[in-house]
């Protein structure tokens, strides 16, 4: 009977193990990636309290979010580039200041069709530089202003 319960201990100490290990790893390579920045991250409706701690990344037409606390390899919230524009920037009130890294503003992401707000990301200084390039970088067509090809800026 001892023998068993050594033995179901040590089982599930070593996947205990290997899962802090994956998720180690996981958030290096998910880090180390070009493009890729440390960020916060709240969805629509959730509460003020709502802001979860994340990867992001960015890709040719998306931005893609990984969670900090999974072990999926795969994006938790891909943010097009088409459908969505960033809003104003604005600092966390007193509630949010306690759930983010100092010196961290907030971006509201609208949705271009329905004119509702998604999600909002905190992001350090250098991080909202990033962002707001990489959203005015869009191809003809799929940037800020909605420009095709053919049209001049003016």
């Amino acid at each position: 009977m001892s023998a068993t319960i050594v033995t179901v201990a040590a089982l599930v100490g070593a996947i205990v193990a290997l899962l802090i290990v994956w998720s180690a790893w996981r958030w290096r390579h998910l880090y180390r990636a070009v493009g890729a920045f440390e960020c916060h991250l709240r969805l629509r409706g959730a509460k003020k309290t709502g802001w979860r701690r994340g990867v992001a990344r960015y890709d040719r037409d998306a931005l893609d979010w990984y969670s900090g606390l999974g072990f999926r390899m795969r994006p938790k919230h891909r943010l097009n580039r088409q459908t969505v524009e960033a809003g104003s920037l604005r600092w966390p009130d007193e509630a949010e200041k306690s759930l983010l890294f100092d010196g961290q503003q907030i971006v509201p992401l609208d949705d271009r069709r329905r004119g509702v707000t998604v999600a909002e990301l905190a992001l350090s200084a250098p991080g909202m530089t990033a962002f707001t390039s990489w959203m005015e970088a869009a191809a003809p067509g799929m940037g800020r202003y909605g420009r095709t090809g053919g049209e001049t800026a003016v």
